[in-house]
């Protein structure tokens, strides 16, 4: 079961932050089950309802960075250089930040 915790507007793109169970479908990945997905084409984010604390916060703004490399259109290479990430952390960073402590709160 999904229940809806907001939304946040990401460059210009309204993207919906939903708390699902651990086996919901939506948190399942390449076969795996995850604490965290971020589906880019539908523009939603899904935590799982068991996560707490400080894992509960890395994990949104694990999810928020996918969001934002998507929506910034950035070209996600096989392997970021070290130069492509602190690039990346410098423009984006405390909007990531700013945004999981919106949903954290």
């Amino acid at each position: 079961m999904t229940k809806s915790v907001g939304t946040l507007t990401i460059l210009g793109q309204e993207w919906e932050v939903f708390t699902a169970d651990a086996h919901d479908p939506e948190l399942i990945a390449d076969g795996c089950a995850c604490t965290g997905t971020t589906w880019c084409g539908h523009f939603k984010i899904f935590l799982s309802n068991e996560l707490r604390g400080s894992r509960l916060l890395r994990t949104i703004r694990h999810e928020l960075t996918h969001a934002f490399i998507y929506s910034s259109q950035c070209e996600v290479p096989e392997k970021f250089s070290e130069e492509q990430i602190c690039e990346f952390v410098a423009i984006y960073g405390s909007r990531i930040v700013e945004g999981a402590d919106k949903i954290f709160v």
